[in-house]
């Protein structure tokens, strides 16, 4: 009996001895531990590439790592922060500005990505990182222009009769219909991209210059159910903004570009002149139905708290730390400098 017990001791023991050991995890397909880390450091962070295939990256192996734990947020039907990773043109689109990069590695200025403190692994981040060399997307982005020169001599003073393209239609454009999931040039649905005057007159059919009623960026505007665009949840084009495409149209649909001549700054209000900026640039994706962020411009108080908390500023000057407002670019000048007068006031009604 003793000698039963004596063994059964025994045989504990050399298990517990066996358990107490420490490995290094052994990668897939290699036989002997990660004794050695063999890293490739840039400004912002550090790559373990160590037993980690880094060569003839491309974009569909990008896509393989992002499906696992990004598409869910990112895709046609739940396009967070407008970005879709569910196909290769997305992916590129944030891989050459650097919200990929920035946001997968939480760097100062991006939201951090994965949410829920999921990150992904040092492999999958090597992988992106040489994806991106091969890619030849510089990082940081360069953010520069590529001209900062500006030529005065062919500026042309808007004239109120005349219908602009750059001023009113384009904005109008985007904030409703160019939107990620919709026509924008990563997704162009149903081959459609109003991102550009080019790539809006592109299609047949889609615009009829000085015939809007066989237009059909003007006709869909009057369907009903699943042929109405904006499609729900998004907001129906006022009259008002009808009524500017269809005098578009019918003024030949040029790529027509005015600057103002003076940028009014005083004595701003919001319905008289904050809204309206809004319902050019961000109405389509921040109203009453369809409130991304959480957020409708189209009530006053919810406009006043981003306003206050800073918020309004920081997305729409493309600030660190903010998600930049529009997704598809900027807003001119004298619509920031009138948003930021208007805050200064103390955000009248």
């Amino acid at each position: 009996m003793k000698a039963k017990v004596f063994f059964l001791y025994a045989c504990l023991c050399f298990f517990l001895a066996i358990m107490s050991c420490k490995h290094e995890p052994i990668e897939p397909g290699n036989d002997t531990p990660n004794t050695e880390d063999t890293t490739s450091t840039n400004t912002d962070t550090t790559i373990v590439t160590a037993n980690c295939n880094t060569t003839n990256i491309t974009t569909d192996t990008i896509a393989l790592i992002l499906q696992a734990k990004c598409v869910l947020c990112h895709n046609p039907s739940l396009p967070s922060g407008n970005i879709l990773l569910d196909n290769n043109t997305g992916i590129e689109e944030v891989g050459a500005n650097g919200r990929l990069w920035g946001s997968v590695n939480a760097l100062e200025g991006y939201v951090a990505m994965p949410q829920g403190g999921d990150m992904l692994d040092s492999c999958s981040l090597a992988k992106i990182w040489a994806w991106m060399q091969a890619q030849g997307y510089a990082w940081p982005p360069n953010t520069e222009p590529t001209d900062t020169t500006t030529d005065t001599t062919n500026i042309v003073i808007c004239d109120p009769s005349i219908i602009y393209f750059n001023t009113q239609i384009q904005p109008l454009l985007q904030s409703n219909c160019a939107i990620s999931g919709c026509h924008d040039a990563a997704t162009h649905a149903h081959n459609v991209n109003v991102s550009t005057y080019q790539s809006t007159m592109q299609k047949p059919g889609l615009v009829n210059p000085g015939n809007p009623n066989n237009s059909e960026l003007y006709e869909v505007l009057f369907e009903t159910g699943e042929d109405k665009m904006p499609p729900y949840p998004y907001s129906s084009l006022s009259q008002e903004q009808k009524e500017l495409l269809y005098n578009w149209i019918l003024q030949g649909a040029q790529n027509t570009i005015c600057e103002g001549e003076t940028c009014i700054t005083e004595n701003q209000t919001y319905t008289n002149d904050i809204f309206p900026i809004f319902q050019s640039y961000c109405i389509g994706c921040h109203n009453a139905t369809l409130s991304q962020g959480n957020l409708n411009l189209t009530n006053y108080s919810a406009t006043v708290t981003v306003a206050n908390n800073g918020k309004l500023l920081g997305t729409i000057t493309h600030a660190n730390g903010y998600n930049p407002m529009p997704p598809t670019g900027n807003l001119p000048n004298c619509e920031i400098s009138k948003i930021q007068a208007w805050i200064n006031d103390g955000t009248p009604q």
